[in-house]
């Protein structure tokens, strides 16, 4: 959706689409260099597609907006209804906006570097203080 908006007339690239994509680069390669470089060609994917998508389906832009914004509301639906059925938790979009947005898609490729036993002492970390946070130790 946001490939539509053009800041020149010059380069289909100069577009709110690669904006956002840059920003996001910059930022999660500032977090962690390495995650950030893993997140690089999930982004340029994502870049290419949308840009595709503009240039070779102009006649049904609206239909391909519809479309994009039905699986957008959808899966927000289910990531609240997960979180409030399986865990019991407000989703962090009430909280803070910036967590589900930004930091959500971070989050992923870090359990996919978990998966394939990469960064395995941070992720025993990260366990550790999440047990902790649900398990708190009771006071006698």
């Amino acid at each position: 959706m946001v490939s539509y908006v053009f800041f020149s007339d010059l380069s289909p690239y100069c577009n709110l689409c690669w904006t956002g994509i840059a920003i996001y680069e910059i930022y999660y390669l500032i977090l962690d260099l390495e995650a950030g470089l893993i997140a690089l060609p999930f982004l340029l994917g994502i870049g290419l597609l949308s840009n595709y998508i503009h240039a070779h389906f102009q006649d049904c832009t609206s239909t391909i907006l519809v479309g994009a914004l039905v699986v957008h509301l959808a899966n927000w639906a289910a990531q609240f209804y997960g979180h409030f059925r399986f865990e019991g938790n407000a989703p962090a979009v009430f909280d803070n906006l910036v967590q589900p947005l930004v930091l959500a898609p971070y989050f992923v490729i870090f359990e996919w570097m978990f998966i394939f036993k990469h960064r395995l002492p941070l992720r025993k970390k990260i366990l550790r203080k999440v047990g902790a946070q649900r398990h708190p130790k009771k006071d006698n």
